[in-house]
């Protein structure tokens, strides 16, 4: 979901974070920038990620009220387990840096998730609607790929680039091939193989490595349990049509 973050958000809430405020104040700025956009995502799972954003923060050091704020927002753009995602490698080691303060921190995360917005999905997102209009094809190909296990990363590779190439052509070949071994590892994890551990592949590129479990996408969860792969990808699909709409692009 895309909207913007302000340069000073983090700037002047410095005080220590409280849940309930903060998922007030998190789904009334969604609501005011992004009108409609509970259609897509109800405000429980926009309060749940921030539950689950105020416990990743406090991870990384982040306990103040703007810091942990840009935290959540920036889960909602790129998926609830962003900060150690290999699609996004600058995340991980901004907040591995060592800072005098939450804001200095805040600040270097807010630059280098503008920088990636800028040279990735673009800052009106076009390049990711445009993964989202190819999703659900390149999905419902892949499952019925019949891969042999030691084919597996190479298969993934060309799908996932036929889906977002500038998410991998941002990597790099060693950061490429990084983000193939995490996402053939989570399918595995999960039960997945043949085309089903292809589509898995998929979505993680699309909706971030976390996604099985990311309270923003709970039709991800219930498909997984029970094995459906069809079924996620309907539901993806289903995902990817409303934020098209939502986006005025189709």
């Amino acid at each position: 979901m895309a909207f913007w973050i302000r340069q000073d958000q983090f700037e002047v809430l410095e005080r220590d974070v409280g849940i309930a405020e903060l998922q007030r104040d998190v789904i009334r700025r969604l609501g005011e920038r992004s009108p409609g956009c509970f259609a897509i995502v109800p405000e429980r799972a926009i309060a749940a990620v921030t539950r689950l954003g105020v416990e990743r923060a406090a991870r990384r050091g982040l306990t103040r009220v703007g810091p942990v704020r840009l935290f959540v927002e920036t889960m909602i753009l790129f998926g609830s387990a962003f900060d150690d995602d290999p699609l996004f490698p600058w995340a991980e080691a901004v907040l591995a840096e060592a800072h005098p303060t939450q804001a200095q921190k805040a600040d270097r995360l807010h630059d280098a998730m503008m920088e990636y917005l800028r040279a990735v999905p673009g800052i009106g997102q076009e390049r990711t609607l445009a993964a989202m209009r190819r999703f659900e094809p390149i999905a419902t190909r892949a499952l019925s790929m019949s891969v042999a296990p030691e084919a597996m990363r190479a298969v993934i590779l060309q799908e996932t680039r036929a889906l977002f190439p500038e998410r991998l052509d941002y990597l790099g070949p060693e950061g490429e091939a990084r983000a193939v071994d995490a996402w053939t590892a989570l399918a595995e994890a999960h039960g997945c193989s043949g085309g089903a551990a292809v589509v898995y592949a998929l979505l993680a590129c699309l909706l971030g490595h976390g996604f099985a479990t990311d309270p923003l996408f709970a039709w991800a969860d219930t498909s997984l349990r029970g094995c459906d792969m069809q079924a996620i990808v309907s539901e993806a699909g289903l995902y990817c049509e409303r934020i098209l709409r939502f986006m005025h692009k189709e």
